[in-house]
């Protein structure tokens, strides 16, 4: 990748240039979970802002087309901002807390290196992030699990997924 700024210990690689704002984002993501988690990260961390799949599946592992972004270890690779804004997910500000709620499961798997039960390790990651406000519209839900074959969230239908339609709830599995 032909950019790449470095914040603290993590490197961010990118082919465009990287805006300072996303730079302050990475530095409140890790501020933020050094104090939930009470620790410093003890790697150093790569992060890949890719623009197109095939740069994603170059530096991830797993990568689902519905994600916005992938986590191992020492490395998260994630969609460009422009990117997640141009087919309409999310809003240049939703992506802050996208990387907070990515940095918990970087700071997450450094202290427990554990990803089960994932309704507790996505649950914590959504609390902290404060991204339950993310809300999806019904028919953007439905869309998003037929356009991506979500075979994991048609078997939560009757359970899980139905009641995340009320109004009341206040967040999707997504």
């Amino acid at each position: 990748m032909e950019y790449s700024k470095k914040i603290g210990s993590i490197t961010i690689f990118q082919n465009e240039p990287i805006d300072n704002y996303i730079a302050r984002w990475f530095e409140e993501a890790i501020r933020i979970n050094s104090r939930i988690f009470n620790i410093h990260l003890k790697k150093r961390i790569r992060v890949y802002s890719c623009s197109n799949y095939s740069e994603i599946y170059k530096h991830a592992k797993v990568f689902h087309k519905w994600s916005t972004a992938s986590v191992e270890k020492n490395k998260m690779v994630f969609r460009t901002v422009n990117w997640i804004e141009k087919i309409g997910k999310f809003t240049k500000k939703d992506v802050k807390k996208i990387i907070i709620h990515e940095f918990n499961h970087i700071f997450w798997l450094q202290k427990y290196p554990l990803t089960k039960p994932n309704w507790l390790v996505e649950g914590f990651a959504s609390y902290i992030a404060k991204d339950s406000q993310l809300k999806l519209p019904k028919q953007q839900l439905k869309k998003l699990i037929k356009d991506y074959n979500i075979k994991d969230a048609r078997y939560l239908n009757y359970r899980f997924l139905r009641r995340n339609y009320k109004s009341d709830y206040p967040c999707y599995p997504l």
